[in-house]
């Protein structure tokens, strides 16, 4: 299994749950490298994102969690690809 994301991307990380694969999508913006910043109190929302995982099938659907929104995706040549508008809670993309 190998994820990509591309285009402003936040960290991704994929996991597998029984038979399912969950890509975490995490909004890590702000002032992480500002050593005078204690504590970030609002996370602005980023976005779009490309998300493009290769699976070796395709799968039966893609949503997006936590709401289980249906997502356009397309699979060619065993690549999934999305995308993602907006990020600005952790999001999992749920195959």
């Amino acid at each position: 299994m190998q994820v990509q994301v591309l285009l402003c991307a936040p960290n991704a990380s994929p996991r597998r749950k029984g038979n399912r694969l969950l890509v975490n999508l995490l909004n890590t913006s702000g002032p992480h490298p500002d050593a005078s910043v204690f504590t970030i109190g609002e996370v602005e929302p980023v976005g779009p994102h490309e998300v493009t995982v290769r699976l070796p099938k395709k799968p039966i659907r893609v949503t997006l969690d936590p709401r289980e929104e249906k997502l356009d995706w397309h699979d060619r040549k065993g690549e999934v690809r999305l995308a993602v508008s907006r990020l600005d809670i952790p999001r999992v993309v749920v195959e």
